[in-house]
């Protein structure tokens, strides 16, 4: 297989004649472009020609398997141009043992490039003043070498190009580095900006339409550090004491866990909830028992904490972590709707409360509850008025077959994001029968159910069998499209088929907003970010969240990187802090 070559970069051996390929770019036909790029990232052996003529290769070179990423793009009908780059020089994670490549296409200054890396890799600053200090103490400790490059010249936009590959280079190396060279004086601080001017007057696009907003808070570092310190006082700091409860446990935190707890517990006093986001194996769940645990020698009638956490973990946190920590606590697991009944007439009701006492509730069985559908009348047929005969017969109507309507203002249910302006009353009859919802949009059929009893005085009493419509799994949320009433419902297991139920079931989540409201002193949610999202679980979250004095939120990964990610999270633990949008 053979293609023709414009550009070659490669990583030479020390022993041996087959050097390591790191980028190529060639230009052939497709189905030879392709094959010998299919080749190379299988890490098959590659031999470099002068020309098609020549038998002796000028070197041979050979990439490492799956070692690349790789962009084709067609020339005419038959030419394809396909350029093979490293992962090591594109992708922004790798792994510790992969070297870092940097390319540079057009040539010139490599510093800068070089630094921008350097302080991206290893979270350090970026100051455009150290770029040329420290690219040369990097090769001069042999931290960056030089790759081979050749390129064909009939190319003019690599005729400058440079390669470069960053072995062997650590963070603490690289902070090594750094502090040698600060401590000489070979690098020195900036003073920073006292004032910084605003974006719009400060940021400009540049060739490619985009802006380095990083520049911009690297450069006015010093100005927004202070700004942000005089907006946002942290709540805690090492020189402030700690509650000595927190070290009154049978297991004690290490000194950074205690500040931590200690944080949580002067927020948790200045607001109902506290967010507590770190990595995993740093110590949430002692530092959530920590704050439980000092709370509740702050109170003289008892305390109560409730744990929502996920149904694996719930024999883990009663063994491990409440078992270890807190042995003298009274610990309950709910596993039904059935445990909380029963713990609201024994105790609940006679306010008895122990020193410190806590339950468990994994997420699922919080939002177990009856299953709903929409509570939506259907009419074969419906006489609907005219809106244009309104002044002159207002008593003339027309015939609408196949319609849902709203049992709460008789309004026919039409497709809203269709027309949103309009409703079903003010729109033509064409219009509503293009609009309007019909028995299938809703539902897949009908279901036998059994009609309540009643009784008489000539008749004995009976039931009777009657329908009701089979509503589509996707309707699990539905408001009135005419008056926005929430028309969902419980389904009766009593009277109407319920797949997997013969009776009644409460939800916890609910029961414990409508009848434990305010009895729990703490509630504790593990794995916050789960709930994040508009489902029965993030719901049954909230009704828990609302009854409780306190929250305390626990969670790895508190962002994925969205806003999105936070709005319910946060709407149902601090709703009163979000602003409000009128209309």
């Amino acid at each position: 297989m053979e293609a023709r070559t414009h550009l070659l970069i490669w990583r030479n051996a020390p022993e041996g004649n087959v050097h390591e390929l790191v980028a190529a770019g060639l230009l052939d036909l497709d189905q030879s472009a392709r094959a010998l790029s299919a080749r190379i990232l299988k890490g098959q052996r590659t031999d470099v020609l002068a020309s098609p003529r020549d038998y002796e290769p000028l070197v041979r070179l050979q990439a490492k398997k799956q070692h690349h990423r790789f962009v084709a793009r067609p020339l005419g009908k038959k030419l394809t141009h396909l350029l093979m780059l490293p992962k090591a020089a594109v992708d922004d994670v790798l792994d510790d043992e992969t070297p870092r490549i940097l390319l540079q296409p057009q040539g010139g200054a490599i510093e800068d490039l070089f630094l921008r890396r350097f302080a991206s890799d290893f979270h350090l600053p970026y100051v455009a003043e150290w770029a040329t200090t420290i690219w040369e103490a990097c090769r001069e400790r042999e931290f960056v070498s030089e790759l081979s490059v050749w390129t064909d010249e009939r190319v003019a936009s690599w005729q400058h190009c440079k390669a470069f590959d960053l072995r062997g280079m650590t963070e603490d190396e690289a902070l090594s580095l750094l502090s040698h060279l600060l401590s000489t004086g070979a690098l020195v601080l900036p003073e920073g900006i006292t004032e910084a001017p605003s974006l719009r007057d400060t940021l400009q696009a540049d060739e490619n339409g985009e802006y380095r907003v990083l520049d911009y808070l690297q450069a006015y570092a010093p100005h927004l550090a202070t700004t942000v310190e005089e907006l946002a006082k942290p709540s805690h700091d090492l020189d402030q004491p700690i509650d000595p409860a927190i070290a009154t446990m049978a297991r004690t935190p290490f000194p950074a866990q205690a500040h931590t707890a200690q944080a949580i517990l002067t927020g948790l006093s200045r607001q109902k909830g506290v967010l507590c986001s770190s990595d995993m194996g740093t110590g949430k769940s002692i530092l959530s028992l920590a704050v439980a645990h000092a709370l509740s020698k702050r109170s003289s009638r008892g305390f109560a904490v409730l744990l929502l956490v996920p149904g694996i973990t719930v024999p883990k946190w009663v063994r491990d972590e409440i078992g270890r920590t807190l042995p003298e606590a009274p610990t309950r697991v709910f596993d039904s709707w059935r445990d909380l009944v029963r713990y609201r007439n024994t105790s609940v009701r006679r306010g008895q409360k122990a020193p410190l006492e806590f339950h468990l509730i994994s997420r699922d069985t919080a939002k177990l509850g009856m299953p709903s559908a929409p509570a939506l009348v259907y009419h074969k047929h419906r006489v609907v008025s005219n809106p244009a005969s309104y002044e002159s017969a207002p008593t003339k109507g027309r015939v609408l077959s196949d319609v849902w309507v709203c049992p709460d203002c008789g309004g026919i249910q039409r497709k809203v994001e269709k027309h949103e302006t309009l409703r079903s009353r003010e729109m033509d009859l064409d219009a509503l029968r293009e609009a309007k919802l019909g028995f299938s949009d809703l539902a897949s059929g009908w279901v036998e159910c059994v009609a309540p009893k009643y009784q008489s005085i000539v008749f004995p009493s009976s039931t009777a069998s009657t329908k009701r419509p089979q509503f589509l799994k996707s309707v699990t949320e539905y408001h009135c499209s005419e008056c926005g009433q929430n028309l969902m419902r419980s389904l009766v297991p009593e009277r109407e088929k319920v797949p997997g139920l013969r009776t009644r079931r409460l939800s916890p989540a609910n029961f414990i907003a409508r009848y434990l409201q305010g009895w729990y002193d703490l509630v504790i949610v593990d794995e916050l970010h789960q709930f994040k999202n508009a489902s029965g679980q993030g719901e049954a979250m909230g009704a828990i969240v609302g009854a409780a004095k306190k929250v305390l939120g626990l969670t790895g990964t508190l962002s994925d990187g969205k806003a999105s990610s936070l709005y319910h999270l946060l709407w149902r633990m601090a709703p009163g802090a979000m602003p409000m949008l009128s209309t």
